[in-house]
């Protein structure tokens, strides 16, 4: 939620419900899971661990640390209105150490093996563009690397059961394809 849109409440607040009460699906937490890939990832990581009444696991596909629209002050800015606690409320690393111990909550973080992909960045010519995805700068797949291995050991030092699997491949759809068939089967079991 923020200056682009409230997605997450609409997520929860719309959807969630609808689904309940129009196809009659189950409104158990440990009925529900939520999978993304890239920001998508950040954000299903987000919506499961900021309403773990709600979702009990998700998968994160080559997601980043926190929200991410360049750098943290331009991400503030460029979501959230220059609202910094209001970032602080989307910051998965901040909303896990703040809830504390969970329990009956789980995830799996993709990330890509592949080593070889190069640093995208906007020209310093263009300095206040937004770049690749909204990200002035995006260097794949370490930090998504670091970031899962990072969220991973706080989620686990407070109650999250995770893992990190690597699959190789680019930062781009046919690697997210893979990866969401390889964690398929495991989000099917733990629902």
């Amino acid at each position: 939620n923020g200056s682009r849109g409230n997605a997450a409440h609409h997520l929860t607040k719309d959807v969630v419900p609808y689904m309940i009460s129009t196809f009659g699906v189950s409104p158990e937490a440990s009925q529900w899971g939520a999978v993304g890939w890239s920001m998508g990832g950040t954000c299903a990581l987000d919506l499961t661990v900021m309403h773990p009444e709600l979702f009990s696991a998700f998968v994160d596909i080559a997601g980043d640390m926190s929200p991410n629209a360049g750098t943290k002050a331009q991400t503030i800015a460029r979501l959230f209105g220059g609202d910094a606690d209001a970032y602080a409320a989307f910051d998965p690393a901040t909303v896990i150490v703040r809830h504390g111990r969970y329990h009956g909550v789980a995830g799996w973080f993709d990330i890509s093996s592949d080593r070889t992909q190069r640093r995208l960045s906007v020209s310093p010519i263009d300095a206040d563009a937004v770049g690749l995805g909204g990200q002035d700068e995006m260097a794949l797949p370490d930090d998504q690397t670091t970031a899962a291995k990072t969220l991973c050991k706080i989620g686990r030092a407070n109650g999250i059961e995770c893992a990190v699997v690597a699959q190789p491949g680019h930062h781009d759809w046919p690697f997210a394809s893979r990866a969401f068939a390889a964690a398929l089967p495991w989000l099917a079991g733990r629902l």
